[in-house]
């Protein structure tokens, strides 16, 4: 028996142990190389496999052909081994891999075998190793590596952000929750807040009438909630912004005192506007774009109507009835919002001033329903913001949402929310209540509900049954994915009897999963409820475990 080493280079991580008799060189590459460095999520990269004959004079015996990491992904080598590969010939296959965030390619760094990843921050890396055997106990390897750098820009999901206080913060707003987490700073009041789903960032404009001839700030923001300068806008020196949003095309679109002007970002270029007539026909505190129709949609307080701008006429309608209305059918003339926001299920909401307190704080969120009824229906009372703009990532393209074991263990209405749709099939255990499912959750892998220790059999079946409720919940509350489907079908297999053969590759997968969407924001009128850790552990040992 001989050995080949491949050296490593920068660009390339591979190396190979062939045999004598039968020779095989394994070969495998990433994007076409060694490593590859990613950024943007999601993001697909390919791997590619080649299982190559180098014996001099002879056929060799392909036994297997392996790699862990990405197995328990979904790979398995196409056409399977044992197989002759002819004299000079090479075997190939490739298997593409999607990587949806940041985080995937942390949890990946942890599972694979390589103790170096995914490494110290800010960045992750993961190595997947293919091997093969050949006949006399031949083995060659090759490895790839994926380097992962933190991306700057914002998650596209249903979070909330406002800015707020002059000067201004940009921060999340928890309307369920009543909190403002704020985000970052900036030195002077900001306005028009909106999402660019094109890009990823926050785009804000300085508040106030700025003089010429520089006009006002247009600053971006990051991941990290940092306002920072992009580039002044001359055109708009004089005019006081108050409303902004993002066209389905990624223009940014300004209001304020009776002119709409749609701008390009960053270079901070108006490439037009129109006049929206005197204040007392339209007048507006936010705007925001409908991923239904491109439309921009506002509460008038002149009219005190919804009102539809149509960016392609550059004109607008009113549309409903007066609104809001209080209890007693009384409209509100008076009412106050400086935030407007669109879900990604087109769903409309504004923050503003509660309807039936009054008074000019803005601390109440209402889904308003922009079609015939023009009704608004109270969500949540949250933290009071003052001199605000609002935005959402509606526009882009749905993020994926998921939560962990943690979080459906105390939240009661989640789990309802999750049996609603129907039996959870975990194997060959049936799980037909909430309560059955709350006991699920809380089981202990360690200990039986007699205080006896399981066997590490029974250990890992109580954690597969438990992420696979989890991954099943996940994928009924927030939608599946290919990736998710498979893993399902896989645990289920792994808990069927008499065995867990694959056992811990299912539980790897189900737990990747899970954690996979835990960054984005809940559907906003999802409504799941508060934590209540307390009544879910009581209501868990009501049961036995199904």
């Amino acid at each position: 028996m001989w050995k080949h080493r491949r050296a490593l280079t920068a660009l390339a991580l591979a190396w190979a142990l062939p045999a004598s008799a039968h020779d095989i060189l394994a070969g495998k590459t990433v994007n076409g190389g060694g490593v590859v460095e990613v950024s943007t999520y999601p993001t697909t990269v390919t791997f590619g496999f080649t299982a190559q004959n180098i014996h001099p004079t002879l056929p060799s015996t392909l036994l297997s052909a392996r790699d862990p990491l990405l197995e328990s992904l979904g790979f398995a080598f196409d056409p399977p081994p044992p197989f002759d590969i002819p004299l000079g010939g090479t075997a190939t296959d490739a298997f593409s891999l999607t990587l949806d965030s940041f985080d995937t390619c942390v949890a990946l760094g942890n599972a694979d075998d390589d103790p170096t990843t995914p490494g110290p921050g800010p960045g992750a890396r993961f190595t997947s190793t293919f091997t093969v055997t050949f006949p006399e106990g031949g083995t060659s390897q090759a490895s790839t590596q994926v380097i992962c750098l933190q991306d700057d820009r914002l998650t596209c999901d249903d979070t909330l952000y406002v800015t707020t206080g002059s000067p201004s913060t940009v921060a999340i707003l928890d309307p369920v929750a009543g909190t403002l987490t704020p985000l970052g700073a900036a030195s002077g009041p900001l306005v028009a807040l909106g999402f660019n789903q094109v890009d990823g960032y926050l785009y804000a404009v300085q508040g106030g009438a700025v003089p010429g001839p520089s006009g006002p700030t247009l600053y971006r923001v990051a991941v990290d909630g940092v306002p920072q300068a992009v580039t002044n806008l001359p055109a708009l020196a004089n005019q006081p912004v108050v409303a902004g949003a993002f066209l389905p095309d990624g223009n940014y679109m300004l209001w304020g005192g009776g002119t709409a002007y749609r701008v390009s970002v960053p270079d901070g270029t108006v490439i037009g506007q129109v006049s929206t007539g005197p204040l007392t026909a339209f007048n507006i505190g936010d705007w925001a774009a409908s991923p239904e129709d491109g439309r921009l949609y506002a509460y008038n307080a002149a009219t005190n109507r919804m009102t539809v701008f149509y960016p392609d006429m550059e004109t607008f309608a009113d549309t409903g009835p007066e609104a809001p209305t209080r209890s007693d059918g009384s409209v509100v003339t008076d009412y106050v919002t400086e935030s407007a926001f669109f879900d990604q299920a087109g769903n409309f909401f504004l923050y503003g001033q509660s309807v039936e307190l009054g008074g000019t704080e803005q601390r109440a969120l209402y889904y308003v329903d922009v079609g015939v009824t023009g009704s608004f229906l109270l969500i949540g009372d949250g933290p009071s913001v003052t001199s605000s703009g609002g935005a959402s990532c509606a526009l882009g393209n749905p993020t994926l949402v998921t939560r962990e074991l943690g979080f459906y263990r105390v939240h009661e209405r989640a789990v309802e929310a999750c049996l609603a749709a129907g039996p959870l099939e975990l194997g060959p255990a049936r799980v037909t209540s909430p309560t059955q499912a709350l006991a699920v959750l809380w089981d202990s892998p360690a200990l039986d509900r007699g205080g006896g220790a399981r066997r590490d059999e029974d250990a890992l079946r109580v954690r597969v049954r438990r992420e696979l409720l989890v991954a099943t919940c996940n994928t009924r509350l927030f939608g599946a994915n290919l990736d998710a489907e498979s893993a399902l079908i896989e645990a289920t297999e792994a808990l069927t009897p008499p065995s867990l053969t694959h056992g811990e590759a299912a539980l790897e997968r189900l737990v990747r999963f899970n954690a996979s969407g835990t960054r984005a924001a809940l559907p906003r009128k999802q409504a799941l409820g508060p934590a209540t850790p307390v009544r879910a552990l009581e209501a868990s040992r009501r049961v036995p475990v199904p």
